[in-house]
């Protein structure tokens, strides 16, 4: 009613949030912040209202109110992070969106440092930005915080092996594999860590077991063609590429795989097909990435090169593109 103060409006304005009523709820907050212009929940849920219905640059702008207001809610910080994670193309590029997201994030850390999830996410970015010694250490916190959850171990790991520290990554995802036998994608990154170092029999275990625990998972079908194809066994590595491709018929890293071995038979129509039908499915994601790099060098291809060209600079651009292939979180 016209005699409510602004607390009441808000917590009505939560309650139809809640009810997906939003328009409604965008009103009443809206009230309420017109009686009260620093309550700072107000702008919070009028984040989430926005943030719900992907309105992300909205719910940005009430987001920052309510850091404004009130900079020691380490909620507000995390969906502001996330906010600006979700916007596709702002203009200030993919790095500078990274560094929003980190700043936000670390403004999060600083009102709650015992969060895991916060610690994690920071990790991701800055391997993102490839911070590597930075994201180990926010690793190293969030298992600190959590010791007995694999998804921190496996995460570490993926940054041990980017920064060729390849003997910790092999513990760290074998631990995560103690802790959860059934961790299907530590056991895939392991393999394709096992591949990397030339233990092949080892990857061909992991990768089977991967495929034992998730039938329908593709990218342990097309490691092991990877590893298969380093072992001169191309009538498996094609079997276990069109295995993924079976699961995932638009796996750019299984169609590119699947094309060099047609090329290495000779069979240069089937290659053709595959690389194109890769740079169509490619092509309105490449540019807009800005990791071109990424795009189009994948985990084999990169190893080949390592072995037989020992080139820092493949390297660097090749392990750079580990999540586009590979390995995965």
């Amino acid at each position: 009613g016209e005699d409510a103060d602004a607390a009441t409006w808000m917590s009505y304005g939560n309650q139809l949030w809640r009810y997906e009523r939003y328009a409604e709820a965008i009103d009443a907050l809206e009230q309420s912040v017109t009686l009260d212009f620093r309550l700072d929940q107000a702008y919070y849920t009028m984040g989430l209202v926005y943030w719900d219905q992907d309105e992300d640059q909205q719910a940005i702008e009430y987001l920052k109110q309510a850091t404004q207001f009130d900079p020691d809610v380490a909620s507000y910080w995390y969906l502001l992070s996330s906010a600006y994670g979700a916007i596709k193309d702002d203009g200030v590029g993919l790095v500078t969106s990274l560094d929003r997201q980190i700043f936000a994030l670390e403004k999060a850390i600083a009102a709650d440092s015992q969060d895991f999830v916060l610690y994690m996410e920071l990790g991701v970015l800055m391997r993102s930005l490839q911070r590597y010694e930075e994201a180990i250490a926010a690793f190293d916190n969030a298992i600190r915080l959590n010791p007995s959850h694999p998804l921190a171990y496996n995460d570490r790991a993926i940054t041990y092996t980017i920064s060729r520290q390849y003997e910790k990554a092999l513990a760290d995802y074998t631990t995560a594999i103690s802790i959860n036998p059934q961790f299907a994608r530590a056991l895939n990154n392991r393999g394709s860590s096992y591949d990397y170092m030339e233990q092949y029999e080892n990857a061909l275990a992991d990768f089977n077991q991967a495929i034992l625990i998730s039938p329908n998972y593709a990218s342990p079908y097309s490691n092991r063609g990877n590893t298969y194809y380093s072992l001169g066994a191309y009538d498996q590595a094609l079997f276990s590429y069109n295995q993924a491709l079976a699961i995932d018929p638009e796996s750019a890293d299984a169609l590119r795989a699947r094309s060099s071995l047609y090329v290495a038979l000779q069979q240069n129509g089937q290659a053709q097909d595959d690389l194109l039908q890769r740079s169509l499915e490619l092509n309105q994601w490449v540019f807009k990435s800005e990791s071109i790099a990424s795009a189009f060098c994948s985990r084999h291809l990169s190893f080949r090169f390592l072995r037989e060209r020992k080139n820092d600079e493949i390297f660097t651009c090749c392990f750079v593109g580990l999540f586009a292939s590979g390995y995965s979180s």
